[in-house]
């Protein structure tokens, strides 16, 4: 006869998977058990916040909550509250994780499977997903669409963001199909005024690469969350040894990591007269913090200092 754990209500089904199920590092096209936060109805589709467990960490492997999203086509009609224990899958790349619910979990754990079991089941598909992700990004260009300035030049874009509150710049190569911070200081002629739809042609329709919507997001998570350059940045981290850290970027630097760009910063700070050096790395969206001895240390061709990894051990490490 199969055994079932029960529990009161999905709050206390998900902290029994937070302290006992083995987590998975965030990854595509994976899913996870979810907890439905917050549901925002004030437009459709419905975005649902749910919170997620995934491994994080590089070294010192946690097992950490996490926000992530979900839109349904609300032509599905599907009935999900707060509170309610689901199964969430990995569709896309965005600042918050977007994904799909896959089906809703009653609160019976099933101890023979180790799954729980399937109280209702959801088509929220990739392809339904992508769809409204694609709808949602049109509408996007739409609203941002007075504020941009638009110029064709040889072998790029670029593009001017302003708003009246922050002024952006960035290009798009035609050749390389990818996005860089523009350089002021770069001068070129034969520059040509584009239209909107000339930049969509141009730049956001390429059915040879199977990354272009990554294209897409890097240009929303720019224009939405960048920075101009007489701002800064600081991201307040909380260590593992419960103390905090603040690591300030200038807009540039911040800006990249936006574009998902691979990036290296070293900090050092004075704390009663006791000097720590951290060094933060970013690769593929995920934020590594690690402190480092100063014993030891060398520069390299590029004046940047080179640790041993003997003297670098892991303080944190999460998802940006």
């Amino acid at each position: 006869m199969t055994k079932f754990l029960h529990f009161k209500d999905g709050p206390k089904a998900f902290e029994y998977i937070g302290k006992y199920f083995t987590s998975k590092k965030l990854k595509l096209n994976e899913s996870y058990y979810g907890l439905v936060r917050e549901i925002d109805k004030r437009k459709t589709p419905f975005v649902y916040m749910v919170s997620i467990f995934c491994e994080e960490g590089l070294f010192f492997k946690k097992n950490e909550e996490r926000v992530v999203t979900s839109i349904l086509d609300p032509s599905l009609k599907a009935e999900i509250k707060v509170g309610e224990l689901v199964h969430w899958v990995y569709i896309q790349k965005e600042i918050i994780p977007v994904g799909g619910i896959i089906k809703v979990c009653n609160l019976s754990l099933n101890l023979e499977t180790g799954l729980f079991e399937e109280k209702s089941k959801i088509s929220s598909n990739e392809t339904e997903v992508k769809k409204l992700l694609e709808s949602e990004f049109n509408f996007f260009l739409r609203q941002i669409s007075s504020y941009l300035t638009l110029e064709k030049f040889e072998d790029k874009i670029h593009i001017t963001f302003d708003d009246g509150e922050k002024e952006l710049h960035i290009s798009f190569s035609l050749k390389d199909k990818k996005w860089d911070i523009w350089d002021d200081k770069v001068e070129l002629k034969k520059r040509k005024i584009i239209s909107l739809n000339d930049f969509i042609n141009l730049v956001l329709k390429d059915d040879s690469s199977k990354d272009f919507y990554g294209k897409k997001r890097q240009f929303k998570n720019f224009i939405q969350y960048g920075f101009s350059e007489d701002r800064k940045k600081k991201l307040e981290v909380t260590l593992i040894d419960k103390s905090f850290l603040s690591i300030p970027f200038f807009p540039f630097e911040w800006n990249e990591i936006l574009l998902e760009k691979e990036f290296d910063k070293t900090l050092v700070t004075l704390d009663e007269n006791i000097e720590k050096i951290y060094i933060i790395r970013v690769k593929n969206g995920f934020m590594s913090i690690y402190q480092g001895s100063n014993e030891n240390l060398t520069f390299n061709e590029d004046l940047k200092l080179v640790y041993p990894e003997t003297n670098i051990k892991e303080i944190k490490g999460f998802y940006i």
